[in-house]
């Protein structure tokens, strides 16, 4: 099992050109919106955004307060996988 910083690289490597996609989509997208749909065009951004609290506070469990083991422990078992701690620091 890869350590806690090395799976926060690999996520930062995915996350990163998402944010810039979106990004970008919405920089491409917002002037035909606004002609479009004109004062109406932010009610599409809203409904996404509606949409994505509702399916994080579906899916995405609270972390607070928990170390990054009782974590994985906790995605592993909501999708059935076994999980397998590392015997040492570098085990990976």
């Amino acid at each position: 099992m890869p350590s806690p910083l090395r799976r926060g690289r690999a996520a930062a490597s995915i996350g990163l050109p998402v944010n810039w996609g979106a990004n970008f989509a919405v920089a491409l997208l917002w002037p035909l919106m606004a002609s479009g749909l004109g004062n109406y065009a932010f009610l599409v951004f809203a409904g996404i955004l509606v949409v994505s609290l509702a399916l994080t506070y579906r899916y995405v469990p609270e972390t607070k307060g928990r170390t990054i083991e009782e974590i994985t422990w906790s995605m592993h078992r909501r999708s059935g996988r076994s999980p397998r701690l590392p015997l040492e620091d570098n085990d990976y």
